[in-house]
C-alpha cells in the first residue's frame, strides 16, 4: 500500500469514528433526548430506561466522536450536543432515515400510535411550553426544540405542575388513583 493510500485510508477511518457514534440505536436515543437541551447522565439513563453506567458509556462514544460536550457540575456531568452543526446533522439523519426508510414511518406509528397529529415544528417553536408525558416519559419538560429555546428556556408552571402532581400520585403523597400504583416488594 502506498503512503497515497495510507493517509486516504486513515482519513475514511476519522471520519468513521463519527459515523460509529451514529451505529447505535441507544446513542441515537441520547441525541435526541439532548437535542432537547443538556442533561445529566443520570438524567439521560432514566429516560433512556438503561443503566446509568451504559449511558455513560454510549455518551463517553459520543464525546469521542465530537458530536456531545460535557461540563462537570460538582459531583455530575451535563452534556450537550457539541454545537449546531451536531443538531442540524442529527435532523438530517432522523428527517432522511423518515422520507427514505419505510420501517421508520411504521416504527414511529407503532410506538407514537395512529392517532398521533403531526404538527409542523414552526408550533413548537412560538409555544411558551412543551412537554412530553407517558408512560416511559412521565412528564418530561422539554426546554429546546431543534436547538431553540421553548418559550424563555426554562421549565413552565404547567409543567412544572402537572409534573409535582404526577410524582406525588406515583411515590403515594398524594393518595388520589392509587390505582394507578403496584407494590413491588423486593
Amino acid at each position: 500500500m502506498s503512503k497515497t493510500d495510507r493517509r486516504k485510508t486513515a482519513l475514511f477511518e476519522s471520519i468513521a469514528v463519527m459515523g460509529k457514534a451514529f451505529a447505535s440505536p441507544r446513542r441515537l436515543e441520547l441525541l435526541d433526548l439532548l437535542a432537547q437541551g443538556p442533561r445529566t447522565v443520570d438524567q439521560l439513563a432514566k429516560a433512556s430506561k438503561q443503566s446509568t453506567a451504559n449511558a455513560s458509556q454510549h455518551l463517553q462514544a459520543l464525546h469521542a466522536a465530537g458530536l456531545v460536550s460535557r461540563e462537570r457540575e460538582g459531583n455530575k456531568v451535563r452534556y450537550d450536543l457539541a454545537g449546531e452543526d451536531v443538531l442540524q446533522l442529527w435532523l438530517a439523519l432522523r428527517d432522511t432515515s423518515a422520507e427514505r426508510l419505510a420501517e421508520v414511518e411504521r416504527s414511529a406509528r407503532d410506538y407514537l400510535g395512529e392517532e398521533v397529529e403531526a404538527i409542523d415544528r414552526t408550533e413548537l417553536f412560538i409555544a411558551d411550553e412543551v412537554f412530553f408525558c407517558g408512560t416511559g416519559a412521565q412528564v418530561a419538560p422539554c426546554v429546546k426544540v431543534d436547538g431553540r429555546d421553548v418559550g424563555d428556556g426554562t421549565i413552565g408552571p404547567v409543567a412544572r405542575r402537572i409534573g409535582d402532581v404526577y410524582f406525588a400520585i406515583a411515590r403515594g403523597d398524594d393518595k388520589r388513583h392509587a390505582e394507578w400504583r403496584t407494590a413491588v416488594h423486593r
